[in-house]
């Protein structure tokens, strides 16, 4: 795990990028607190910050890669990067392949000599061996660049799903690379301004992180399940090409499936052997942990797998909670308990109160990059306290929903598509479920238009109301679709809320064999008798407690943000969206209204934090003439001092 940095330019002039590309990196800092490293292409040696610090070194270069390092596998100094092998090859990786040993062994026998125990290495060889066709052995999740010295190339990549995070930035003379937004402008060898388009689509439908797109101008992201080739050799650099290597689309519904029973087998040795391969680490493991079905499940194979090893008492869990009266509404305490005790876990748990938000808040919009569509705050106090007790690899729930069908939502797409025949007795058995009422009626509507012969028109209307998407895809092509938008989305959220406070986040539903196998399945094993993640509870029914399989109701990571709001953070709120010139462009609402009205929705409130968001965003980058301050401005924002 790390933050990587990149800096091109792309007419080979020869360019001291050691000032640019040390602020990048120091902008990173939490993503990599335990070692960096510079390469400048051109002097043909990697040197440390000291070297550069004190002696006269030759840094004018065209190519020039920076790391930041958090050390989890090998925490040796061998797994400094930037790394080279064989001589050739240079690398800078953010991530882990959780299969590297795999992949070792068979580069073994072709002949492939390590010198060090990391999954850096094995890379490298990889691709020595395989070149690009290398991304399709890797099980785990990357952003990386790879500087073939003989051929002049730089080869960039992306994991399957967009776990890790690469965005670039590229004008008439330079292309730059970072892990994160923030490390692009720190360079200052950028221009950028407020995305004014981006913005306003934000603030009109919520998180937008699977955009090519950015809400800085002229920065964007690089696509997942891809990797592009950057020739060195021409007289003037260009982006290259992206070619996608995985594509979830592709994955077709198998015919010839084995028995019931068969299957829930086969996803229980599918999650335990996604769960060892994330167990791998030389550093101190634990789980975020809701109490919900999919954290549950993940906590119940760590526990098998350390069992096994004699270990089960290094298990810890790491929890949100809300017991305070007014906010028990998104408690999951009793569930987190009744796993703790039944598995004899060592359980941590935070409860956050509105005074202690608003100073996390100003920090978690600054580590976003980007306006986040709520406040976070379950994901920061969560890994605030997974690093406070010393672990820095956290095992997560994150993807079953969009791979299960475990939204609720879903079931307008299932029940729009079922034949009418079983369509009433179907919806029905869904109307047991919490908030489903509303779903289940949508559904049932769409499957009428649609036998009426009425879709077309239907989505004309849908249009004309600002609501493109379209609710009459089948149930497999919506998680198609969440993958590629709304997971991508949290999986943002997840990486920026870990590495915030140094922390690896994990994800074995994420594992691209468990998704072709779900993806692979028809519509019933996730949806059936009334009931979502159908199979998932089947499977685990016999090693789970009946009120966590059987439970009807979903939270989610649930925060008590209306008590939040209209409470102890409401005068500080109504302070930064009363004093911000750059958001009265976008229209925004009677902010007063929303948060003194006692009648206010879930929807209005959620509308009010984006342009929350969007205000402190704008003055932790770009006010007061002096824009990409970070940290330093945030620590001096006005916002904070009035709070």
């Amino acid at each position: 795990m790390c933050g990587i940095s990149v800096i091109l330019n792309r007419h080979k002039t020869q360019t001291d990028y050691s000032a640019p590309l040390q602020s990048m990196l120091d902008s990173m800092i939490h993503r990599g607190p335990d070692d960096e490293g510079t390469l400048f292409v051109g002097t043909e040696r990697t040197f440390t910050p000291e070297e550069l610090a004190n002696q006269d070194l030759p840094n004018a270069a065209h190519l020039a890669l920076g790391h930041r390092r958090l050390s989890i596998i090998d925490i040796s100094s061998k797994g400094h990067q930037p790394m080279c092998y064989q001589d050739r090859y240079w690398i800078v990786f953010n991530g882990e392949i959780y299969n590297y040993l795999e992949l070792r062994t068979l580069l073994e026998q072709e002949d492939y000599r390590f010198e060090t125990r990391s999954d850096t290495e094995v890379i490298l060889a990889a691709f020595s061996c395989w070149r690009e066709a290398c991304f399709q052995r890797f099980n785990g999740m990357w952003a990386l660049a790879i500087y073939d010295s003989q051929t002049e190339e730089l080869i960039i990549s992306r994991d399957r799903v967009g776990i890790k995070p690469l965005v670039y930035y590229c004008d008439e003379q330079t292309i730059l690379f970072a892990s994160e937004i923030k490390a692009l402008v720190a360079s200052e060898l950028i221009s950028t301004a407020p995305n004014l388009r981006y913005l306003k689509r934000f603030l009109k439908e919520g998180s937008l992180e699977y955009l090519p797109e950015t809400a800085f101008e002229n920065i964007y992201r690089v696509p997942p399940g891809s990797y592009g080739v950057i020739d060195l050799n021409r007289e003037r650099i260009d982006l290259p090409q992206m070619t996608v290597f995985w594509d979830p689309a592709t994955i077709e519904i198998d015919p010839n499936l084995p028995s019931d029973r068969e299957l829930e087998q086969r996803y229980r040795e599918l999650l335990q052997a996604s769960v060892e391969l994330r167990l791998r680490s030389d550093v101190p493991v634990g789980s975020a942990f809701s109490g919900g079905l999919d954290s549950s499940s993940i906590v119940l194979m760590v526990n098998r797998l350390l069992q096994e090893e004699g270990k089960a008492e290094r298990q810890q869990t790491f929890s949100t909670v809300y017991r305070q009266e007014g906010a028990r509404h998104c408690d999951e305490s009793v569930f987190i308990d009744e796993m703790a005790e039944r598995l004899n876990l060592s359980s941590h748990k935070v409860e956050p109160r509105g005074t202690d938000v608003i100073e996390r808040y100003l920090q978690t919009v600054y580590m976003m990059d980007c306006p986040q569509k709520n406040s976070l705050m379950s994901y920061m106090f969560t890994y605030e306290l997974i690093r406070k007790h010393g672990v820095t690899v956290s095992i997560d729930g994150q993807g079953a929903d969009e791979i299960q069908g475990g939204y609720i939502f879903y079931l307008v797409n299932y029940l729009a598509n079922l034949k009418f025949g079983v369509l009433m007795r179907t919806a029905s058995s869904y109307l047991r479920l919490g908030d489903s009422r509303k779903y289940v009626l949508y559904g049932v509507a769409l499957n009428l238009i649609r036998r009426l012969g009425l879709k077309r028109c239907w989505l004309r209307l849908l249009r004309l109301m600002g609501r493109p998407k379209n609710p009459f895809l089948t149930l497999n092509q919506r998680l198609v679709a969440d993958i590629k938008g709304n997971l991508v989305n949290l999986l943002h959220y997840g990486d920026r809320g870990a590495m915030t406070y140094s922390v690896e986040s994990r994800f074995p539903f994420l594992d691209y064999r468990m998704i072709e196998f779900w993806l692979a399945l028809p519509e019933r094993y996730k949806l059936h008798e009334g009931w979502t993640k159908f199979l998932a509870r089947k499977a685990l029914a016999a090693d789970l407690p009946e009120s966590i399989i059987w439970r009807r109701l979903k939270l989610g990571w649930a925060m008590p943000e209306e008590i939040w709001f209209k409470g102890e953070l409401k005068d500080w709120a109504l302070n930064v969206l009363e004093n911000s010139t750059f958001i009265t462009q976008f229209k925004p609402p009677n902010y007063r209204r929303i948060l003194h009205n006692s009648q206010t929705n879930s929807k209005e409130l959620q509308k009010f934090i984006r342009y929350l968001n969007t205000a402190l965003w704008h003055e932790c980058f770009f006010s007061s003439g002096n824009p990409h301050r970070g940290r330093t401005q945030i620590r001096g924002c006005k916002y904070l001092d009035n709070a």
